[in-house]
């Protein structure tokens, strides 16, 4: 299973000036057309291809051309030799892999080279173990 991460979403994005123009031509479709671009994105590293981005979002790249165009006209997405980005994708790309250097770097200094104590699936007990003892039904005779 592929590890799961988040981005940083603005929770006034939908009205932001260049999404309200997206979204003034294309509604919400076009809204989550880029989402999904970003969410592309933020999986292959920064970069996709212009060719293959139909795929990665799981679109006919016709149905996005228009709102790859706009996108790129707003700025929200731009183009170089190496694919489409966002250049707010590569600052978070950037940061999670510094944060993440930074925390193994933290993880050595404490463990050095040796694991930590236990494995991260083991299973841990709180306490001591309790033997419940039965106890003795004693009949009265008589």
């Amino acid at each position: 299973m592929r590890d799961s991460f988040y981005f940083q979403h603005d929770y006034d994005s939908s009205t932001n000036n260049k999404i309200l123009k997206l979204r003034a031509n294309f509604g919400w479709e076009g809204y989550g057309i880029y989402w999904a671009i970003l969410e592309a994105l933020a999986r292959e590293n920064g970069y996709i291809d212009k060719d293959v981005i139909g795929m990665a979002i799981g679109e006919s790249n016709k149905n996005i051309e228009g709102v790859y165009n706009l996108l790129i006209t707003l700025g929200l997405l731009k183009e170089n030799k190496k694919g489409i980005f966002s250049e707010r994708m590569l600052e978070h790309l950037k940061t999670r892999k510094m944060l993440s250097e930074k925390g193994k770097l933290g993880a050595t200094k404490r463990w050095g080279n040796s694991p930590p104590i236990s494995p991260p699936n083991a299973k841990e007990r709180k306490g001591k173990e309790r033997k419940l003892k039965k106890k003795k039904r004693v009949i009265p005779i008589g």
